[in-house]
Parts: C-alpha cells; sequence; structure tokens
C-alpha cells in the first residue's frame, strides 16, 4: 500500500516528485513543440518540393510554346507594302501592284489601296478581279466589299458566276453579302448549287446576311435536298429582296 501525502512528506518525497512531474511536464511540452516543429519543417519541404516542380514543369512549358509560337519570319515585300499604307501612299501601292511579281505582297497591296483610297480605287480593284494568280482574285474580291457600291454588283457576280477557283468565288460570295448587293440575290441562290461545298456555304451565308432571315438550306446535304431548299428560297426571294431593297433605298 502507497502512503499518503503525509507519509510521503515525513519521508521527505513531496519535493522530489514535485520536482519529478515538473520535469516530465517539460519534456513532454519540449516533445510537443518539438514535433509541431518538425511538422512545419516536413510541410514545409513539401510546399517548396511542389513550388520548384510547379516552376519547372512551367518553365518547360513556356520553352515549348514559345518555340512553336515564334511568328515566321516576315515577308520583306509584304513589310514594304505596309509601310506604304501607313503613310497612305497610293500611288506607291498602285506602282506595286502594277510591277511586282509576288502573289502574296500584291494581293496584300490590293487591300491595302482599298484601305487607304476607299472608293477611289475601284478601278485598281476591279482589274486585280481578273489577275491571273488566284491570291490576288481572292484579295480584290475581298476588297470589293470596301470598294464598291452595293447597287453595282456586276464585277462580283462574274466571278462568282465564272471564276476557275472555289476560294475567289466564295470570296466574291461573302463580300456580296457584306455589301447587301440586293440585285445579286439571284445570282447567290445560283451558287447554292456550285459544286463547291465551301462556295455553297459562303453563297448561303451571304444571302442570310442580306435579307436577315435563315432558311433550311445546309450546303452538305444531299443534293436533292438541297433543291428542295433552294426551290423555297427561289419562292420568297423576289418578295423579300425587294422589301428590303425599298427600306434600304429609303434610308438615303
Amino acid at each position: 500500500m502507497l502512503p499518503d501525502s503525509n507519509g510521503l512528506a515525513k519521508l521527505g518525497l513531496c519535493p522530489f516528485l514535485a520536482r519529478r512531474r515538473k520535469r516530465w511536464r517539460d519534456l513532454i511540452l519540449q516533445r510537443s513543440n518539438n514535433e509541431g516543429r518538425h511538422a512545419m519543417t516536413g510541410d514545409r519541404r513539401w510546399i517548396g518540393l511542389a513550388a520548384s516542380g510547379l516552376l519547372l514543369i512551367g518553365a518547360i512549358w513556356y520553352w515549348k510554346h514559345s518555340k512553336e509560337q515564334l511568328p515566321p519570319p516576315q515577308n520583306p515585300l509584304v513589310a514594304e507594302v505596309a509601310v506604304l499604307e501607313q503613310k497612305k501612299d497610293a500611288a506607291g501601292l498602285r506602282q506595286f501592284i502594277s510591277t511586282n511579281s509576288n502573289a502574296g505582297a500584291v494581293a496584300f497591296a490590293v487591300h491595302s489601296l482599298a484601305n487607304v483610297e476607299g472608293k477611289a480605287a475601284l478601278p485598281t480593284v476591279v482589274t486585280a478581279l481578273a489577275d491571273s494568280r488566284p491570291e490576288v482574285r481572292i484579295a480584290a474580291a475581298s476588297a470589293m466589299e470596301i470598294v464598291a457600291e452595293p447597287a453595282e454588283p456586276g464585277p462580283l457576280m462574274n466571278v462568282l458566276q465564272a471564276d476557275s477557283e472555289p476560294e475567289v468565288r466564295a470570296a466574291a460570295a461573302k463580300a456580296l453579302g457584306g455589301l447587301k448587293a440586293y440585285d445579286s440575290a439571284d445570282a447567290l441562290v445560283a451558287a447554292l448549287s456550285d459544286k463547291n461545298t465551301y462556295v455553297r456555304e459562303c453563297a448561303i451565308a451571304a444571302i442570310h446576311r442580306m435579307l436577315t432571315i435563315r432558311f433550311p438550306y445546309k450546303a452538305t446535304d444531299e443534293p436533292a435536298k438541297r433543291q428542295v431548299a433552294i426551290a423555297q428560297i427561289r419562292k420568297v426571294m423576289p418578295v423579300l429582296r425587294d422589301k428590303l431593297k425599298a427600306a434600304h433605298a429609303a434610308k438615303k
């Protein structure tokens, strides 16, 4: 049987036990603090490793994508045209168009001239519609949306109906839609039967843009299904075209 506190006091053990309890308490507190510090150190170590890993991944991603996305060397001729456009040098652009043999640079110059001169560039742009290089004709067809009058869609309609390159015909269809050249509506409807899917897509998009109404026509449908939709469009086209044309004229 253990002695009670009075017995312990008589034996002189109370101070000893008190010191022992204090020492145990200090040891326990010290151990808890050490474990906390070790835990924090471990957490910090893992956080540091994770941050380093993320930085490494980010560096690799940036290095890879920065190499892939570097712009190609600029064509010095295109740069020359850009300077002429910035200076609004219409005469210089015309000379460039008439004398240069680089198709891409000339195409850029045609569009630049349209931006600089607006409708005054119409003769040069119309001439470019007949250029032997498809790139130049595409640029000219696109530029017609800037320089042409909606009431005079003839040059673009000729391109849409007769050009040998689908991309050029498609560019003409886009320009007619952008101009809202109502007199070209029949030519656009005819283009819905073009042998090229992209031309058909551009033609229906131009019709939708011009008439502000959507028809149940898909350029990728089978020919028989397309013909049914085209017949419906032909049926309502004259009325819609005439109403919109009259409303447009009334605004002037």
